[in-house]
């Protein structure tokens, strides 16, 4: 991914792009309908520029990169978890995960919103770092990631706080159109809610807080969607 900060910039390099370019123009503030876009000029060019504020394009460049060393260091981790245990092959556990088109090589899980919960994904980050601590790797990447949502769930509480003291959440549980509430991201947020001075209420909210995308708005409150509303703003 290459970032244009002149006219003159890019004039220089469409000099030495060949075959086809796609342009998909945008002001910014980049939605689902720019997004479709772009992954039809992917498809259909050789080439495609986009176009963005400053911060986004800056962004896209910074974590695209990152998302690479973070998944290197998840599949060297596997490895060096193979080598500690033994009785492990790397490459039949990072073929299996390659495989798995649905939710990890696709754009599953890229909207920004609520964090993960369930049973399964907290729990298993545990176990990880758990692992790590027990074959004596010397890191700890899953307790970063733990601490990274707790933080985040902070974050996203003193946010929420901004618009009003008196919140209602949509819902406790961590998928939509169930009650399981087991490793809620919503009890989390709820928790720092009050931490920080607010209270959750079930009548007469100054606030609603959208838990899943497709939950309906309340009439009278607030309407924080988190899904549409928060990191959303210029």
């Amino acid at each position: 991914m290459k970032i244009f900060e002149s006219i003159v910039e890019w004039q220089q390099y469409r000099k030495s792009v060949l075959g086809s370019l796609g342009f998909v123009p945008t002001m910014g503030n980049l939605h689902e309908g720019h997004l479709a876009l772009c992954r039809q000029s992917i498809t259909e060019n050789d080439c495609s520029i986009v176009t963005g504020t400053w911060d986004e394009c800056e962004c896209i460049k910074v974590f695209y990169n990152t998302f690479i060393s973070t998944k290197l260091g998840i599949v060297n981790m596997i490895q060096d978890v193979a080598v500690k245990k033994g009785n492990i092959n790397v490459d039949v556990v990072t073929d299996a995960l390659a495989n798995s088109t649905k939710r990890i090589m696709s754009n599953a899980y890229m909207k920004a919103g609520m964090g993960d919960g369930g049973p399964c994904h907290p729990r298993d980050n545990i176990a990880l770092r758990k692992l790590s601590e027990d074959l004596n790797l010397g890191y700890d990447l899953f307790g970063s990631i733990a601490l990274a949502r707790e933080k985040q769930a902070e974050n996203m509480a003193v946010h929420i706080l901004r618009y009003g003291n008196k919140i209602k959440f949509s819902s406790n549980s961590y998928k939509s159109n169930t009650d399981l509430t087991d490793g809620s991201y919503s009890l989390l947020v709820q928790h720092y809610v009050k931490k920080h001075g607010g209270w959750i209420v079930d009548e007469n909210p100054s606030v609603y807080v959208l838990v899943h995308p497709d939950d309906p708005p309340l009439e009278k409150a607030y309407n924080f969607n988190p899904w549409l509303d928060y990191g959303n703003n210029k």
